[in-house]
């Protein structure tokens, strides 16, 4: 096969507000059934149960309103989303990693699975982080915001929506059908500063699971919260 350049390929479909970086990136794996003989040694093999990582990148190309994610557990042409990531940084514009799989052996995913949504709305912006993130619904709720007096500031976020995913296997060892349960969303915020529980407000359907500090010799303090929330599956028509 002939050296490719500058071809990456997306196998999640069309996402408005973003462009391809990298992907799909497939990495195969074949689980591998093995027989002894009386000796302990092995006298037979056959390999089954075989699927597909995927794994691509998009940089956001919305300057305004807010970032359109795809859905968790959405299964586009056998191609299954098990997690969407968005990373905000201090010097470079949104990145989106968007994580599935796709079976090989069997009859891979044909039939629609449950898929989750994401509960909040992620602001676009050209560059940098967001000081808030607000709720879909009750659309007067924050799930994280710096309150107006904070003297610390956002360094980095990052955002995570999945559902565990399970398969079943046919008769031969091959992917026969699967779904998934338990959507989960994931707020990660890194503060320059100390912050302190008056600089900074969680609303109360999000858990805030840790709040970190960490303190050098040679830079300024940093603050580190890991927020989580749990969402139920969104009815939607495939």
């Amino acid at each position: 096969m002939a050296v490719k350049f500058f071809s990456p390929n997306n196998p999640f479909g069309a996402l408005a507000g973003w462009e391809l970086q990298t992907g799909a990136n497939p990495s195969e794996t074949e689980q591998r059934a093995a027989a002894l003989g009386e000796d302990g040694d092995e006298i037979a093999w056959k390999g089954y149960g075989k699927d597909a990582a995927l794994s691509c990148t998009f940089v956001a190309t919305a300057a305004s309103g807010y970032l359109t994610l795809p859905d968790a557990g959405a299964v586009v042409g056998g191609a299954h989303i098990d997690s969407i990531s968005v990373a905000y940084n201090q010097e470079g514009f949104p990145i989106m990693t968007v994580n599935g799989h796709k079976h090989i052996d069997g009859t891979g995913h044909t039939t629609p699975c449950r898929r989750y949504r994401a509960s909040v709305k992620l602001p676009a912006k050209a560059i940098g982080c967001p000081r808030l993130i607000e709720c879909v619904s009750p659309s007067t709720a924050k799930a994280f915001m710096l309150t107006p007096a904070a003297k610390i500031d956002v360094r980095g976020m990052t955002y995570t929506l999945g559902c565990t995913h399970v398969d079943e296997k046919n008769a031969e060892g091959g992917h026969l059908a699967g779904d998934n349960y338990d959507g989960v969303e994931t707020l990660s915020v890194e503060l320059t500063g100390e912050a302190d529980p008056t600089e900074f407000a969680v609303d109360s359907a999000w858990h805030l699971g840790t709040d970190g500090r960490n303190n050098s010799n040679t830079t300024a303090t940093t603050s580190s919260l890991a927020l989580e929330h749990h969402v139920a599956h969104t009815p939607v028509t495939p």
